[in-house]
């Protein structure tokens, strides 16, 4: 049994922030993840980010092989693209990142804050003891042994997933599962261009409910 102040389920960027932000109060903690810890961070994503979320979380600015691009502002387009609105503010200022360099450096403060990851580690099942979240199952990936941790605290940031949420008793009171309504599916296509686009600092944001129904 490994015993811990805070257990926190997932090392993406909610699990790393839980994880260094508990450490630092001098906490004990420790970070499930089922991916290895090089892979951490290596995700699909918009990689879009406003500044004001750094400022909010006392995170430093990208910078190096983290930062791909200042973002300036935002273009949306009509569906007929007649109609261009620029936007353009202090709260439109952003980053193109790369994510799986921010996911290892958010990792890396994490574990400098003094946390302890267990990478290839998935998280199972709760549990629960006398109505309450005492802790989590696991399993070394690698190995297929079974882990317990026993937590104070026990954090499921585990995403989409819900590795622990979906597996909660319901007189806990917590919603298992994510209403279908509630949920959008996204595509993504990365593309390399032979010319350089013409405002390459903005996002364009098409409007197009033929592309994209419901938005």
């Amino acid at each position: 049994m490994n015993k811990f102040d805070v257990v926190v389920v997932g090392a993406g960027t909610g699990g790393c922030m839980t994880a260094k932000t508990s450490a630092k109060m001098g906490l004990s903690v420790c970070l499930i993840e089922c991916k290895n810890a090089y892979s951490i961070g290596d995700k699909v994503c918009g990689d879009a980010i406003g500044k004001h979320h750094f400022d909010n979380l006392g995170l430093s600015y990208p910078r190096g092989e983290e930062l791909e691009r200042v973002i300036e502002g935002i273009k949306v387009y009509s569906p007929d693209m007649t109609t261009v609105f620029t936007l353009v503010g202090k709260e439109l200022h952003g980053f193109m990142i790369n994510r799986h360099a921010f996911g290892q450096r958010m990792l890396k403060e994490a574990l400098n804050a003094g946390a302890t990851l267990f990478d290839s580690t998935q998280a199972l099942e709760p549990i629960i003891e006398g109505g309450f979240i005492r802790g989590v199952i696991a399993r070394n990936m690698k190995t297929g042994s079974k882990l317990k941790f026993e937590g104070k605290v026990v954090v499921d940031a585990s995403g989409h997933t819900a590795a622990i949420r979906r597996k909660l008793p319901p007189e806990i009171g917590i919603e298992r599962k994510i209403d279908k309504k509630d949920e959008i599916i996204c595509y993504r296509e990365i593309r390399a261009l032979e010319n350089e686009i013409e405002n390459p600092n903005f996002c364009e944001k098409y409007l197009n409910l033929d592309a994209a129904p419901g938005g």
